[in-house]
């Protein structure tokens, strides 16, 4: 579907030396904020923008 980023769960956050993301964790994209009273986690939308990498070797 044109527009939508399907991610999958369940990898697991392995940073470099600056921080950045190695192992495709999805949760880096979102605000770890509770946003309802519930204690819950609004975690249905979520603006990305994609850009293809170059690699370097």
């Amino acid at each position: 579907m044109p527009g939508v980023v399907r991610c999958y769960e369940g990898a697991w956050y392995d940073p470099d030396e600056e921080g950045v993301d190695r192992g495709g964790c999805v949760n880096v994209l979102i605000d770890d904020m509770l946003t309802s009273p519930a204690g819950a986690s609004n975690f249905n939308t979520c603006l990305v923008d994609v850009a293809r990498e170059e690699k370097i070797n």
